[in-house]
């Protein structure tokens, strides 16, 4: 089996790097006679004509590649990194060299995220892709054409549509190894022949996952650990007047529910130290958490989408408005050091815990997003002056996330010495209500002016204007009618004086773009364009801290997060080759931001007080994912894209990514009593080095210098390739691969033992399909040269904080590549499909 995964890296390797033209027929907003229409302009443009890095990936490419999640875009479009967090919140997304953390940036991210034009929040995203039209990545600032400034890019789902005219359907299945299955059909049916039309799909997965729970003490496995989504979505399309007046409309309801163990391993293979005291051998590859209970999430959401489109005179008037519920419930243990696993410790003695705690020893999140979106766009259907295209338009959008968090107060049985062997007593909780809530209100407009038939201009402008309110009370379970009554972002008026407010104020930006291309001949167009953007500083609130702690805390500056500024340019050329069956297309681009925020993807130590010194003397108050630190930082990088179709029987291709950020005088929160550049999990000692002496103001919490905003890969790609023949009258053979590359990677500049050598997935697909799209049906091997590597490692080993001490295990948290998958997947369509 090595030798034939080596074969196929190294026959595939030879292919090229590109976006192949896979599809079999043309989904709408998909691929139409070889050629990708795109909506990155708001008009459907080939995408040889767009001046702009934009990457298509179409609902037969999700089909085809057995692409069923949002994370797993990042198999086809490289430089993207999408990250899920165990307790389905803080979910991060990188491209072009820089990470969105919500905890660091807030609800406004550096790559924004929308569904069917509307603005969507990430833990709504992170569920399920099926009956797609097609999913467009744009690289680079964007918003005086789209929804909302951004930085980074932007990553637009469109479903797919009712056809008006024929009743058609599908179904489509997966198994493989492990339990894992996934289900997912839709019926379109035309009510009134081209007037009036209904579409009904619907998905439901099951994966048992890899990563076990391990008790240390007993060597027994608890196998409960996986992630079950069901979803169901109803869309209606209504043409009162063709070519005058469309009206669209959707619903979704999605559920998600998760239980996993954060993976571990054992010092022995990271740091080099024996392990002592009968400690169990943990390799990457044994796929093992210790964690007692295993983290669990829960997500419920509702979207809702309508859609206008008026036609009249030449010009073309469009409302989009959008509405998203969602329920989150989170249950982190706290006991990551596996320490409660002793079966000689006393039972637990649980007092004052109110009906529905989970588990007593863990954080409990009970979350809520909701968000309302509304856009007016006023366009030219007919070029003006037949030199002219213009859009402008008006958003609104309102967002609020109130988040209720409970902690744990623990005592122990004999003193100290029990917590470490698990003699946990009793624990009282403590709740905490954080409310967040947004309003943004903006202009847009932009012009396009045509000069001749091969050169334009353009330029666009968007006017912001955003009030925001977050801060603290305290609550016990019946605080969350403060919010849930209601809604919750009416804070914004209401401002309720019970709360300790973090941020309470409005910010307004403006920002710009100017682009220009010129086509040199039928196959080959220049642009260049430049842009600026725009994120309100967020505004951090300390779950875990006291009054003084948090006023400390914020007048060092790790709470209070200032308006981030960024411009940026980007050159490029797309090119066609071959009588147009080679396309060849490069961007290069340098992009510069102000007070980027950057904070440590683990959690960081902090002190409850301390004593400058010398020597620097201090309790270590305890470990929080809330501070951050902002910092200049620039990005250079290109994307090269080619693709290359021979025969009706052939294609290959891939794109290649390749994005360096750099943080000038680079700071990020890390408690570093001895000054090595490494974050510390003890308590300051005599020996260590005054560096919190050397922070200006009292703060509990030092700094450590980085280079970099993103610990992503500076390099990456993605290779495809597809053969197929007929056979006999049954339909068409095929062999098709996906090969995704990445670079190694030094890791986070605070952690030592994080670093990642390159790799590549290999994922190979053979099958018969009908010639027509009636069925497909293939088997499939996912990672099939089994390549192993740990992509992530905590820079400190898992530690358990019992009574406020904390206790450091031999282990440290990773994560890992999924190991090799073999499975089968069948498709059968008719109709319209």
């Amino acid at each position: 089996m090595r030798i034939l995964g080596s074969l196929a890296l190294a026959g595939v390797s030879l292919l090229a790097i590109s976006t192949p033209v896979l599809a079999q027929s043309a989904p709408e907003g998909a691929y139409a006679d070889d050629e990708i229409i795109v909506q990155a302009r708001r008009k459907d443009e080939s995408l040889q004509e767009v001046p702009l890095s934009v990457q298509a990936v179409t609902g037969a490419d999700l089909q085809k590649l057995e692409l069923r999640t949002f994370q797993d875009l990042t198999a086809v479009v490289p430089g993207l990194n999408l990250n899920r967090a165990t307790n389905g919140i803080q979910n991060t997304v990188t491209m072009r060299g820089v990470s969105f953390n919500p905890t660091a940036a807030g609800p406004q991210t550096a790559v924004e995220l929308y569904r069917n034009d509307v603005v969507t929040n990430s833990s709504a995203l992170f569920q399920a892709l099926y009956d797609i039209g097609q999913v467009e990545v744009l690289r680079g600032p964007q918003g005086t054409l789209r929804g909302r400034a951004t930085p980074s890019g932007s990553i637009s789902i469109t479903t797919r549509k009712p056809n008006l005219s024929e009743v058609g359907g599908y179904v489509s299945g997966a198994v493989a190894e492990g339990g894992k299955w996934t289900l997912e059909g839709a019926v379109n049916v035309p009510i009134l022949a081209d007037r009036l039309g209904v579409r009904v799909a619907g998905y439901n997965s099951e994966d048992r996952l890899a990563v076990r729970g391990f008790n240390r003490f007993t060597n027994s496995i608890n196998r409960s650990a996986q992630d079950d989504v069901r979803a169901l979505r109803a869309s209606v399309r209504a043409v009162p007047f063709v070519d005058v007046l469309t009206l669209d409309f959707n619903f979704e309801t999605s559920k998600r529910d998760v239980t996993s163990f954060q993976q571990v391993q054992s010092r022995n293979y990271v740091d080099g130290v024996a392990l002592t005291g009968g400690v169990p051998d943990i390799s990457s590859r044994d796929n093992f958490g210790i964690q007692v209970l295993p983290n669990r999430f829960q997500g419920e959401y509702k979207f809702y989408n309508w859609q206008a489109e008026l036609a009249l005179f030449g010009q073309k008037l469009t409302y989009v408005g959008g509405r998203l519920d969602g329920t989150n419930t989170a249950v982190t243990p706290e006991d990551n050091g596996g320490f409660l696993a002793n079966p000689v410790a006393p039972a637990l003695d649980v007092v004052n815990v109110p009906a529905g705690v989970t588990h007593p020893f863990a954080q409990e999140t009970f979350g809520t997003v909701k968000q309302r979106f509304h856009e007016v766009r006023l366009q030219n259907d007919e070029r003006i002056a037949g030199i002219f295209d213009y859009v402008v338009g008006y958003m609104n959008l309102k967002s609020a996330s109130p988040t209720l968090l409970y902690t744990t107060q623990t005592r122990c049985v004999g003193g100290a010495a029990n917590c470490a062997v698990g003699g946990l007593a009793s624990m009282v909780l403590g709740g905490t209500l954080r409310l967040r809530a947004d309003e943004e209100n903006s202009f847009f407009g932009n012009v396009t002016a045509h000069i001749g038939e091969r050169t334009e201009i353009s330029g666009g402008i968007r006017r912001i204007t955003f009030d925001r309110v977050a801060g603290l009370q305290s609550a016990g379970r019946q605080g969350a009618l403060l919010i849930n009554d209601r809604e919750p972002y009416n804070i914004l008026i209401t401002r309720p004086a019970i709360a300790s407010f973090a941020v309470d104020d409005r910010t307004k930006a403006t920002i710009y773009s100017i682009a220009g291309k010129h086509r040199f001949s039928d196959d080959l167009m220049a642009y260049a364009n430049y842009g600026t953007s725009f994120r309100p500083g967020n505004g951090i609130v300390c779950s875990r801290c006291n009054g003084t702690q948090g006023a400390a805390l914020n007048a060092g500056g790790f709470l209070q997060q200032k308006d981030e500024k960024s411009n940026s340019v980007e050159i490029g050329f797309k090119s066609e080759w071959l009588d147009d069956t080679l396309t060849f297309n490069v961007s290069v681009f340098r992009q510069k931001f102000e007070n980027y925020a950057v904070s440590l993807p683990e959690q960081i130590a902090f002190l409850g007080s301390y004593n400058a010194g010398p020597p620097v003397t201090g309790t270590l108050a305890g470990f929080t994912n809330s501070f951050a630190l902002p910092n200049d930082v620039k990005v250079t990088g290109f994307e090269a894209e080619m693709g290359w179709r021979p025969s009706e029987r052939f294609s290959l291709g891939g794109t290649l990514a390749y994005a360096k950020s750099k943080a000038k005088n680079g700071r990020v929160p890390c408690l570093d009593l001895n000054n090595d550049g490494f974050q510390d999990t003890t308590s300051p000692t005599a020996g260590d080095a005054n560096t919190l002496a050397a922070q200006t103001g009292p703060t509990l919490v030092d700094t450590c210098p980085i280079s970099s905003a993103s610990p992503a890969p500076k390099w990456s790609a993605t290779m495809q390739a597809e053969y197929n023949l007929p056979v006999g009258d049954i339909g068409e053979g095929y062999l098709r691969s996906l090969v995704t590359w990445n670079g190694k990677t030094r890791g986070e500049d605070v952690n030592p033992v994080d670093q990642v050598s390159s790799y590549a997935l290999v994922n190979l697909y053979l099958g018969l399909r009908d010639a027509e799209g009636a069925w497909d049906i293939s088997v499939f091997a996912r990672n099939l040269t089994d390549t192993h590597r740990v992509l992530t490692r905590s820079g400190s080993r898992a530690t358990s904080t019992i009574n406020s001490v904390a206790y450091t295990s031999q282990y440290y948290n990773i994560s890992t590549t999924a190991p090799r998958e073999f499975g089968v997947s069948a498709r059968f369509a008719i109709g319209s499909r």
